[in-house]
């Protein structure tokens, strides 16, 4: 392909001002957040600029694979609010948000321009979230001498903290009132959603990034990690609240899920919570049968309490409600039967 790319150019020279990158990410290495990683970290390298400007007000933030347009365009949001100008590399809040455009174009809308990708040298900082972008990051401090400081997530209460608190310190601004309140808010909800959570046993599987943000999450909130199953390795694989991660498939996810609370996975995962009649919460990619998935919000404080309500309600429901009946007075003769609530 190197060599292809390079008879291209020597072919024809007026499409010198047009940028090509290559990045090698074949079906039989790793996974989706690798070959995402990858490339991200490949663009870094073919396009960033090394520069002697340092703009005190930009930052950099690499978003891993995980993250959806919503989690994003929130992201951009909660930047912007500190007086911050976040580059994001890449960009879906823009392209892949479900929008119609006033015109046709043959070309995807939206995205990261190519003059901000070459000022990415010109940063104060580089945030990434997920460990997959580490690499882009390091490839950029190497060419620009950025520094950058990684997330593993932005879902937890102590996550969106820690977010907030580098914000309000690289910009030496005070936390906007806003974000305060979605503070509280959020408190109130885990002390609402911990009684639904507690002690249920929850089956996941996910990229590394994502299971880490989940699980992590569920613990927090007082739920158990039964099982967790992912399709490649990552240093946080050894941090995840439980005693054994699988490499594997969604057939060892299901044999593995018996007797969960609760599954946690992408579309494909509805099989098997059919056969094992378990609740099921979908989760990562491809979520295609339910509309909205790009628009979910999971990061932020917003973002983490509006998913307790989400999962929280599906506890709810797989639980029957007493009823009038159940307390109804039986015939003569007949003994009375405690009220029971089914468990799945």
């Amino acid at each position: 392909m190197e060599g292809f790319l390079r008879l291209i150019r020597d072919k024809h020279p007026e499409l010198a001002a047009m940028e090509v990158v290559f990045v090698s990410t074949p079906d039989y290495s790793g996974a989706f957040q690798d070959g995402w990683g990858k490339a991200v970290t490949r663009m870094v390298e073919s396009l960033a600029k090394p520069s002697k400007v340092r703009t005190p007000w930009q930052v950099n933030i690499l978003p891993g694979c995980h993250l959806t347009p919503g989690d994003l365009e929130e992201i951009r949001e909660i930047v912007e609010a500190f007086g911050l100008y976040p580059i994001i590399l890449p960009d879906l809040s823009g392209s892949l948000d479900g929008h119609i455009p006033e015109s046709f174009l043959p070309t995807t809308l939206g995205g990261t321009k190519l003059e901000h990708i070459r000022k990415l040298g010109e940063a104060a900082l580089t945030i990434v979230l997920g460990e997959q972008m580490r690499p882009a990051a390091a490839a950029l401090e190497k060419i620009a001498g950025v520094p950058y400081k990684v997330f593993d997530k932005l879902t937890g209460l102590k996550a969106c903290d820690d977010f907030i608190a580098l914000l309000s310190e690289l910009s030496e601004n005070e936390v906007p009132a806003r974000y305060r309140r979605q503070r509280s808010q959020l408190l109130d909800t885990m002390l609402d959603g911990h009684f639904h959570f507690g002690r249920k046993r929850v089956a996941l599987a996910a990229e590394p990034d994502l299971l880490y943000a989940l699980s992590t999450w569920f613990a927090e909130m007082g739920a158990e990690i039964q099982c967790a199953v992912t399709t490649t390795q990552s240093p946080l694989l050894e941090r995840l609240p439980c005693d054994e991660v699988v490499l594997g498939d969604l057939e060892d996810f299901e044999r593995a899920a018996a007797g969960a609370d609760l599954l946690v996975t992408h579309s494909h995962g509805r099989q098997a919570a059919e056969r094992l009649g378990v609740p099921f919460f979908r989760a990562g990619l491809p979520t295609f049968d339910r509309i909205g998935a790009a628009h979910r919000v999971s990061v932020g404080y917003h973002g983490t309490r509006d998913l307790i309500f989400e999962v929280g309600n599906v506890f709810m429901a797989a639980h029957r409600e007493r009823t009038a009946e159940d307390f109804k007075p039986q015939e003569a003769g007949h003994a009375a039967a405690a009220p029971t609530v089914p468990r799945h």
